[in-house]
């Protein structure tokens, strides 16, 4: 599913699963697990080990971060999310 969604929003995969802290990068690593999360139900554990995190606690606060654009009606958060939100393909 890395590879749709990478395609989807024009991110690659090296950067979704790097360390980059550019916002545009960061938002949509978060709207992964964010996927990987709501449709796939993945534990916040398993989303780190994909994804090259140290701890299940980054994806937390990844989640709280992404969840509150969202509810703020964050510009380019909403448009990303519109197009990925449906992504339920296998990993």
């Amino acid at each position: 599913m890395i590879t749709e969604f990478s395609q989807t929003l024009r991110v690659p995969v090296a950067y979704i699963v790097g360390p980059s802290r550019e916002k545009l990068i960061s938002t949509a690593r978060q709207l992964y697990w964010k996927v990987l999360r709501d449709n796939k139900g993945y534990t916040l554990q398993e989303i780190a080990e994909m994804t090259n995190r140290k701890s299940h606690a980054t994806v937390i606060s990844g989640l709280k971060r992404i969840n509150n654009l969202i509810d703020v009606k964050d510009k380019p958060a909403i448009e990303m999310w519109r197009k990925v939100k449906h992504l339920h393909g296998p990993q």
